[in-house]
């Protein structure tokens, strides 16, 4: 069966507007006149920065990260017929 063109549509849209960024990009090149200031930081600095300015994003994130954890955990267990694979026989018995 064939996709249909609907199939291919939002392909195709995202991946004009990565082209078009793309030779935006290029045609800048690095004498574009738009200068930034190295950011340094110590690891100090950016802990206190990052558990007092954004310490919400940080616990949602760590939240998730513990959900994913338990999930894959869940999922990864290894069981047949209700015993676990170290409890099976060994095999050619």
């Amino acid at each position: 069966r064939r996709p249909t063109f609907g199939a291919w549509l939002p392909a195709v849209i995202l991946g004009g507007i990565s082209l078009v960024l793309l030779v935006a990009l290029l045609l800048a090149g690095p004498d574009h006149g738009i200068s930034m200031k190295p950011a340094m930081a110590s690891p100090t600095q950016f802990g206190v920065f990052i558990f007092h300015k954004l310490w919400f994003p940080v616990e949602v994130a760590s939240f998730l990260l513990f959900v994913a954890l338990a999930g894959a955990l869940y999922l990864g267990r290894n069981r047949i017929a209700g015993k676990r694979a170290t409890d099976s026989e060994p095999e050619g018995l």
